[in-house]
């Protein structure tokens, strides 16, 4: 959504466990705000089992199975909960979840990403925030990540601020979402610790939240509250928001660039893994990147080779995400990148100058792609190998080691 229009698409990510009270919060969302509905489901790739000798499976079948009693399901449902109202589209995408329900979003034009935060077991809502986690490091949207159904506005809010144009943004696109007579509290952390030395360092900030605050333009009917608090910024935010009972705690996301993409930043982590609390996270003013092209199998071997040429000795950040789990390697330098099999691909980094290496290998690859960057400079690429996804970013060309131009 926009700042100052409602938004004119709503993208919500369902699945079976997530289906009912995502549906009927779409559907309040889209009275609220006006906006068009388009539900998504996405299914991973059947995994394939054979036996020697035994001639090489196919999942299309399978596949075709699944998506067409998935669209059974919830064309009933969706039929069920906005009646004869055409305010709903519905598609089914495959493959990994965050990648394609980010493409999804950019196809219809969503100006909201709105899934699901996970049960309340710690399990599950670790594995279910590792998933918004990623499509929040993809998407060039807003997203929305419900803790229950939405069935009226937010009431009880807690914003974290920074001062950034980026907090600023964060608010203002989740306003249409708030109460008219909401509770807001601003909150910034300060990591240093307070002590009486500190007087005026706390007048500064305490002048540069009114200025922040002022700036919003909020709505007469809000109650807004400021605080000012030291510590761990995501664990101070949670604290509060545990203290008030707020109902949604709203963020930005730094970064626009593939690294930090990744990254995103360790208080939206910290939050999203955190919290049992519905969360907004909007990114950053954000910078076109141009849409991952896959490459087709056949060509493999010969355009991961050309890859691995042309960016030999960069310094690059290695991510592996998986359900539930997360790996990095940070500053390495690539040295090979290939088909190690049909189904394989090598990674081969270094450290120290060369004098030592770090080998991956990835197995069961059902998909490669390249990012731009614009300009035609290669960003990252992305190898989808079921079911994780690794991402290999490259650092700025001035990184690269000497020896090879």
């Amino acid at each position: 959504m926009t700042e100052t229009q409602p938004a004119e698409t709503i993208l919500v990510a369902v699945t079976g466990e997530t289906m009912a009270p995502l549906l009927a919060s779409a559907r309040w969302l889209g009275e609220r705000t006006g906006a068009r509905v388009h539900v998504t489901s996405v299914l991973r790739h059947a995994p394939m089992m054979s036996w020697p000798g035994a001639p090489a499976p196919s999942g299309d079948g399978i596949d075709a199975l699944r998506v067409a009693a998935l669209r059974d399901l919830l064309d009933v449902s969706v039929a069920r909960l906005f009646g004869s109202h055409a305010t709903s589209d519905v598609s089914i995408e495959r493959g990994d979840p965050a990648r394609m329900l980010t493409k999804a979003a950019r196809d219809v034009g969503a100006s909201l990403i709105v899934v699901g935060l996970g049960r309340h077991r710690p399990v599950d809502r670790l594995l279910g925030s590792e998933t918004t986690l990623a499509i929040v490091r993809l998407a060039a949207t807003p997203v929305l990540a419900l803790a229950a159904e939405m069935r009226q506005p937010f009431q009880q809010v807690v914003v974290a601020t920074d001062f950034s144009s980026t907090s600023e943004r964060a608010f203002r696109q989740a306003l249409p979402l708030l109460a008219s007579d909401a509770r807001v509290t601003f909150v910034h952390v300060s990591q240093a610790s307070r002590t009486p030395s500190d007087a005026e360092r706390q007048r500064s900030l305490a002048s540069r939240v009114d200025e922040f605050v002022a700036r919003l333009g909020i709505p007469v009917g809000m109650c807004v509250n400021v605080e000012l608090l030291d510590g761990h910024i995501a664990e101070r935010v949670l604290d509060l928001a545990d203290a008030l009972g707020a109902d949604l705690v709203i963020a930005g996301r730094h970064g626009h660039g593939a690294i930090e993409r990744l990254l995103v930043g360790n208080v939206a982590t910290y939050l999203l893994r955190g919290t049992t609390h519905s969360m907004f996270i909007a990114p950053e003013i954000p910078v076109v990147h141009e849409t991952p092209a896959e490459i087709a199998k056949e060509s493999w071997t010969t355009l991961l080779d050309a890859f691995s040429q042309r960016n030999a000795r960069r310094r690059t950040i290695v991510c592996t995400m998986g359900p539930g789990s997360e790996s990095q390697d940070r500053g390495y330098t690539l040295m090979h990148l290939g088909c190690a099999s049909r189904n394989r691909v090598e990674v081969v980094l270094s450290e120290d100058g060369g004098q030592s290496t770090v080998r991956r290998v990835l197995e069961g690859v059902t998909s490669a792609s390249l990012e731009q960057a614009g300009a035609g400079q290669e960003a990252s690429l992305h190898v989808e190998h079921a079911p994780n996804e690794t991402i290999i970013s490259l650092l700025p060309e001035a990184s690269r080691l000497g020896g090879i131009p």
